[in-house]
């Protein structure tokens, strides 16, 4: 799909699921998800959107559980809003060279599956935070600067199947545990300082 978004779509008010992902679709979409007011999952990743969704997202976190706006010229001033959001189980905001300390927010979405924050410039201390995200399954947090020893955490999470951390600042020893997680197979940790051997 090519141009803006459609203007028939903002005339359907009940609206729940808008997934348009990985087309070539522009404009400024500043103030069109408004009139969207039941949207639980929004995906937009990879199009050429620009403009502000924060007004949108104010009035839709609390009910919105999906949310993947990766790949995209956005502004950021969305993020204090998402990052931190305990409703949402999954996220992905990869691909924007965002940068900042997003720990303590993270640290407070406990019911997340995936989780994607590839390809920004995010950093902080990651110990304690991903353990208690117990439903995690799918982790993308290559190419940022993430410090912390986390692979102890990630071993208990049994419903982990794939695991991108390379090119960050991780350091510790990896676990033996991993190799028994029973859906995990992608496993990638290269770039860090991590000791020991992958488990088979």
């Amino acid at each position: 799909l090519t141009g803006e978004l459609p203007t028939q779509i903002f005339g359907h008010s009940k609206l729940e699921e808008l997934i348009m992902f990985s087309n070539q679709m522009t404009g400024d979409i500043t103030g069109q998800l408004d009139k969207l007011p039941n949207l639980t999952a929004l995906n937009l990743g990879s199009n050429s959107f620009t403009g502000s969704i924060r007004t949108a997202l104010e009035s839709l976190m609390g009910q919105l559980r999906r949310l993947s706006l990766w790949n995209m010229q956005l502004d950021a001033d969305f993020l204090d809003l998402v990052i931190g959001d305990s409703t949402l189980i999954v996220l992905d905001i990869g691909e924007f060279g965002y940068e900042g300390d997003i720990t303590a927010g993270l640290s407070q979405m406990t019911q997340l599956h995936v989780l994607g924050l590839r390809n920004n410039r995010f950093t902080g201390n990651l110990e304690g935070v991903l353990g208690g995200m117990t439903d995690l399954s799918n982790i993308f947090l290559e190419h940022n600067r993430f410090t912390g020893d986390i692979l102890g955490e990630l071993a208990t999470l049994q419903s982990l199947q794939a695991v991108y951390m390379n090119d960050n600042d991780f350091t510790g020893t990896i676990p033996e545990a991993l190799g028994s997680l029973p859906d995990l197979s992608a496993f990638e940790v290269y770039g860090n300082r991590l000791t020991g051997t992958i488990p088979a």
